[in-house]
């Protein structure tokens, strides 16, 4: 299996983020995002903004605590990493059904604003708000022979 994608999210290669699928997320909170956004007739495109600007909302406030954006997206698309940015990108996308927030209408660049504390408490807590530019690697370094 391919761990960029599957039920719960995708990853979208252009812009280098994972994004929330719709099917999973019914299957976690059994909320149709479909119905609960009014989506009829340009669903699909409708939808997919929603949970485009959901990503690039948590992508953008995680940026903010990096010195090098390139090693951070690496960081992010590690498997490790996986589990917390879908559990943070789920609280995301609920907290706006349950607002009825329209990122399409206002987006801050307070990106603190945005999201909720659960959300912020679970990418902080995976370490990914790390300021430092360093990342080491403590896996991959075990397998190259040097104990540290």
């Amino acid at each position: 299996m391919n761990y960029l994608n599957d039920t719960y999210l995708t990853y979208n290669l252009n812009a280098h983020r994972y994004e929330v699928n719709p099917e999973g997320f019914n299957q976690v909170y059994g909320i149709n995002i479909y119905d609960e956004l009014g989506a009829n007739n340009n669903a699909n495109a409708y939808v997919n903004g929603f949970l485009y600007r959901a990503s690039l909302v948590l992508y953008n406030y995680i940026y903010e605590y990096s010195k090098n954006k390139d090693e951070r997206e690496y960081t992010m698309s590690l498997p490790k990493h996986r589990q917390a940015i879908q559990e943070a990108l789920y609280e995301l996308v609920f907290s706006w059904l349950i607002n009825h927030y329209d990122p399409s209408v206002m987006m801050d660049s307070d990106w603190e604003k945005m999201i909720p504390l659960s959300a912020r408490n679970i990418v902080e807590t995976d370490g990914l708000l790390t300021t430092s530019s360093i990342y080491f690697d403590d896996e991959m370094a075990a397998t190259k022979g040097v104990d540290y």
